[in-house]
């Protein structure tokens, strides 16, 4: 029984799987009365899955629209305005990320950096959550198929841009990867 109280079924596996495991062998022989549960290695999702190209675009798009928004603002404060671009794992796929460090405003600069990224964002619909944590100024959001996170600290003014989590292969995210950063 689990720890709410319900039962789950669960296959038994003939015991002699383990047999000729030389680790787990040893564990069956010197504890007979352990159940040994093996879960499935993750699978990493074929370069076929997911998202069709087209779909993967338009994703990627919205990303760099909503950077596109803010990018006169960030252009302001930094000579080299561009975001990097990058896939962040999780466990159900991976996110396209946009993101932009921007260095020397302090944490005064980067909070009125914030609030004028949030009156842009605002203005196009977006849902915002300013707040502050440890006394960093912080802005969660959500627009049209992407998330913002950013945060004024100290050393440095982080605008991090991404989209939904999705399945999609190596070769796919390479490609894209690519693509958005030719976009400029």
């Amino acid at each position: 029984m689990n720890h709410l109280g319900q039962l789950h079924h669960v296959d038994r596996v003939d015991p002699s799987v383990l047999d000729d495991d030389p680790f787990w062998s040893v564990v069956r022989r010197r504890h007979p009365a352990a159940t040994v549960v093996l879960v499935p290695p993750a699978v990493t999702p074929p370069d076929d899955a997911g998202p069709t190209p087209d779909e993967l675009r338009a994703i990627a798009g919205s990303a760099h629209a909503a950077w596109r928004l803010v990018a006169p603002l960030v252009a302001s404060v930094d000579d080299d305005g561009a975001p990097t671009v990058s896939w962040r794992g999780r466990a159900e796929g991976h996110a396209l990320v946009l993101q932009k460090a921007l260095r020397g405003l302090g944490s005064a600069g980067g909070t009125e950096l914030l609030r004028a990224v949030a009156a842009v964002l605002g203005r196009e619909g977006w849902l915002l959550r300013p707040s502050a944590r440890d006394g960093v100024a912080v802005l969660d959001g959500r627009g049209e198929g992407v998330e913002v996170r950013a945060e004024a600290g100290a050393g440095a003014t982080v605008l991090t841009f991404a989209t939904p989590v999705l399945a999609v292969g190596a070769a796919a995210r390479s490609a894209l990867r690519e693509e958005v950063r030719s976009w400029g």
